[in-house]
């Protein structure tokens, strides 16, 4: 074939597919607005900005390739009434008192602009500073997968602690960016750290940051006393508003069967969640020592063993700090068998 012969080709091969996209707009344009499930929503077109902006779609249901069925009401699909619509990852809606963020869709097989969302379900919560020092509130929407794992107690020398992975999806922004290993957050009260930032999935093999979407690996942390429970802001409290010292018994188990024990420990943090060296005295009261025993294992760990509570009895656990005097108590039921 001759160079002209298939600049021709060319030429009709991109008329015919001008041609096949305008009749499917065509069809789209007739059939679209007698759909069912036609709803308007919000589309944010600057990312990150967090400005919405009305959308008609066709809000669907997501079906699973695997098994055939329905994902649930976390999942939906959206249908766009022109081809042209701009979608792909990272884009983010609202509708039904929700953020989602398309975490899937498929570009390059269908003509047709449709993606696949996921409703956040909690929000990542921190600030930051502008050049000024002015404090500025950062809440992004997030998605935190259902999964768990590692979802377990850790029994060390110094302090029992609890622990478990979670793995959140977040859209990558100006914001976001910045997110660092070992940055903390508070959902709904309960702390977690992270340990790992992937936000290298590019969008474009040889374009650096983009990655439409940021997956973050966290685990388990310990409550710091600057924590700012009430707001969800690890870190949030400003440190001459609060006691720069914190004691914590861990676990936090105030029941303990009839014929079980449990292990305890005690500690005192700095404002920065640090394990300071300070020791306690450790004694019991509240009921007959005939219905348990205390074990003093060290000056910060301790064993209660319930002997023969049916329920009705309950024992406190006086912890005095050795250096400054200061108290933590835990009070714990003295169970029956079950």
């Amino acid at each position: 074939m001759s160079y002209e012969s298939y600049k021709a080709y060319l030429s009709q091969s991109s008329s015919l597919m001008q041609q096949y996209k305008d009749d499917l707009q065509a069809m789209i344009d007739v059939n679209f607005d007698n759909a069912s499930d036609i709803y308007t929503i919000q589309e944010e077109l600057d990312r990150g900005s967090k400005i919405f902006t009305d959308t008609e779609a066709r809000i669907t249901h997501v079906i699973n390739t695997d098994t055939g069925t329905k994902l649930g009401d976390d999942w939906r699909g959206l249908i766009f009434p022109s081809i042209d619509h701009s979608y792909g990852l990272g884009y983010m809606y609202q509708f039904d008192d929700n953020y989602w963020l398309t975490t899937s869709t498929d570009m390059y097989k269908f003509v047709t602009s449709s993606a696949c969302i996921r409703r956040c379900n909690n929000t990542l919560n921190w600030y930051s500073y502008d050049i000024n020092g002015k404090r500025i509130l950062n809440q992004e929407p997030c998605i935190i997968d259902y999964k768990i794992s590692r979802d377990l107690v850790k029994y060390g020398q110094e302090i029992t602690l609890p622990q478990a992975d979670i793995y959140v999806i977040t859209q990558n922004n100006q914001n976001t960016r910045d997110i660092k290993i070992n940055d903390r957050f508070l959902f709904d009260g309960e702390p977690f750290k992270v340990q790992m930032k992937n936000n290298w999935q590019r969008d474009q093999t040889m374009v650096v940051d983009s990655a439409p979407l940021i997956y973050l690996s966290l685990f388990k942390d310990q409550k710091s006393p600057l924590d700012d429970l009430e707001n969800n802001i690890a870190n949030g409290l400003p440190a001459s508003d609060i006691n720069n010292t914190n004691i914590i018994i861990s676990p936090n188990n105030t029941k303990i069967l009839q014929g079980e024990n449990q292990e305890y420990s005690v500690c005192k943090y700095d404002f920065n969640n640090n394990i300071l060296a300070d020791t306690f005295t450790i004694t019991a009261n509240g009921c007959d020592s005939s219905f348990y025993s205390l074990n003093i294992i060290n000056g910060n760990k301790f064993n209660i063993n319930n002997i023969a509570g049916d329920g009705a009895e309950y024992l406190t656990v006086h912890c005095v700090d050795n250096v400054d005097g200061s108290v933590e108590d835990i009070k714990i039921r003295l169970a029956g068998e079950w």
